[in-house]
C-alpha cells in the first residue's frame, strides 16, 4: 500500500467515523471526491491502480447489499456508498483482504454489541419470550454507526499489508 495513500485514507477514515459517530451520517461529498481520486490514481500511481472491470467488483457489491440492507433498516445509506468509494482506493488486489477484515470485525463487534444489549435488557427479554408481549426490535434499539468499524478494520488491514 502507498504510504501517501494509506495516510490520507487514515485521515479521511477518522474523520468520517468521527463526524459519523457524532451525527449519524456521512456526507456524500467523501464519495464524490473518492470517485475522483479513484479516476487520478491510476494517471498517478500505474504500477498499483488501474482502470480493469475487476476493480468494481466489490465496490458494486456495497451498493447492491448496501441497499438490501438500508431497505431492510440495518444499515445507513451513506455507509454503503462510503465503503462502494473506499474500495475504489484500494488497490484492486487487496480487495478480498480488506472484505475479509471488514467483515469479521463487523461480525464480532455486532456480537458483543447484541450480547451486551441481550444482558442490560435481560429482564423485558424474559417478559417478551414468556408473554409473548412487546417487540425484540423496540429492545435492540435503533442501528449503530457504522463508519467507526470501517475505521479498525482499516487499521487492521494496514497492519496485516504494511505500508510502502
Amino acid at each position: 500500500m502507498n504510504l501517501i495513500v494509506a495516510i490520507y485514507i487514515s485521515m479521511q477514515i477518522c474523520v468520517v467515523a468521527w463526524f459519523d459517530f457524532k451525527t449519524l451520517k456521512i456526507s456524500n461529498l467523501w464519495t464524490i471526491f473518492n470517485f475522483v481520486l479513484y479516476l487520478l490514481f491510476p494517471l498517478i500511481l500505474p504500477e498499483a491502480y488501474t482502470y480493469q472491470l475487476s476493480t468494481w467488483f466489490i465496490p458494486v457489491m456495497f451498493i447492491i447489499v448496501g441497499f438490501v440492507l438500508f431497505k431492510l433498516n440495518i444499515m445507513g445509506a451513506g455507509d454503503s456508498k462510503y465503503l462502494f468509494s473506499l474500495f475504489l482506493l484500494i488497490p484492486s488486489s487487496l480487495h478480498d483482504l480488506m472484505l475479509m477484515l471488514l467483515l469479521e470485525l463487523t461480525c464480532g463487534i455486532g456480537l458483543i454489541l447484541l450480547s451486551w444489549r441481550i444482558i442490560s435488557k435481560w429482564e423485558e427479554f424474559k417478559l417478551i419470550f414468556v408473554s409473548g408481549v412487546g417487540s425484540f426490535k423496540t429492545i435492540m434499539g435503533s442501528r449503530f454507526t457504522y463508519a467507526p468499524v470501517i475505521m479498525l478494520s482499516w487499521f487492521w488491514f494496514l497492519f496485516q499489508v504494511g505500508i510502502q
